[in-house]
């Protein structure tokens, strides 16, 4: 039986990892998973709540922030705040309309929230979150994507990573710093499907995880050290469809991505101590981690 569809989104609270996803079969329903770093629980329903593809979750101000195109395609941005146990209700941000699936990142105390815009234009915009006031619409300029983006903070600076236009399988990234956007760049030799998942982790390391080209089912990262990027690798024994999710939980790294062929299965790969685990099928209810 499908769980899943889309791009699930993983975020970090208290002692405790999320995992949200749209429902199986393209459902519209936000669920997600819970980890207590021992096992998983029973999976749940967020109430009240109806998107179209992938979520997009981050944490501020000791709450989950859940961001998510509206019902049946309809461009709308919308947002539901947990604080741990209970869900405050979905809200519309006002005058942003999207493609796709947004990516929402915490940077100068703000929230900024990425998206491609509307009816597929291939323009990547942002609104800000500043207490409780949404900025407005802003352009990214000079830069165009294909599909969903990923932002992370890194090195005090906001990177932004997208597929290219036309879905041309390249990977770019912009910064925003203290001075503007820098302009956007490409990942030399490096080529993905779908949406890329960027994290900043493990000794100041920048990793970006993604889909290999032509819908490959292969999952693969890149990772900037040093100046660089240090090229191309391929985690093990890790079949995937869609986007990948990265986060940092108990000093290792956890992939989070639906199984090959679109098979509306949760699963994960962990980098632990140096070694991939290989791939393992989320259980909902008691499973061990």
């Amino acid at each position: 039986m499908a769980t899943m569809s889309a791009s699930p989104s993983a975020v970090v609270l208290g002692n405790k990892m999320y995992c949200f996803f749209q429902g199986g079969n393209d459902s519209g329903e936000l669920w997600y998973a819970v980890c207590n770093g021992q096992y998983w629980e029973n999976k749940q329903q967020v109430p009240g709540t109806t998107l179209s593809a992938g979520p997009s979750a981050v944490v501020f101000d000791k709450k989950i922030y859940c961001f998510h195109q509206g019902s049946g395609d309809n461009g709308e941005l919308w947002y539901n705040v947990f604080d741990g146990n209970l869900w405050e209700g979905d809200k519309q941000v006002p005058g942003t309309s999207l493609s796709a699936g947004p990516s929402a990142v915490v940077f100068n105390n703000k929230i900024y929230c990425f998206h491609q815009g509307s009816r597929d234009s291939g323009s990547l915009w942002y609104n800000v979150l500043d207490g409780g006031h949404w900025e407005g619409e802003q352009q990214v300029p000079d830069t165009t994507l294909s599909a969903e983006p990923s932002a992370v903070v890194f090195e005090n600076n906001l990177y932004c990573f997208h597929q290219g236009a036309g879905d041309s399988g390249q990977l770019w990234y912009n910064i925003l710093s203290a001075e503007g956007w820098e302009g956007d760049q490409q990942v030399s030799g490096t080529y993905l499907s779908d949406r890329p998942s960027a994290i900043n982790v493990f000794d100041d390391i920048l990793y970006c995880y993604y889909q290999g080209t032509r819908k490959s089912g292969q999952l693969w990262y890149n990772s900037w050290w040093r100046n660089e990027w240090r090229g191309d690798c391929q985690v093990p024994q890790s079949s995937m469809s869609d986007g990948p999710s990265v986060i940092s939980f108990q000093n290792n790294m956890y992939c989070f991505y639906q199984g090959s062929g679109e098979s509306g299965q949760l699963y994960y790969t962990a980098l632990v101590g140096g070694q991939w685990t290989g791939q393992i099928r989320v259980n909902y209810g008691g499973s061990r981690l």
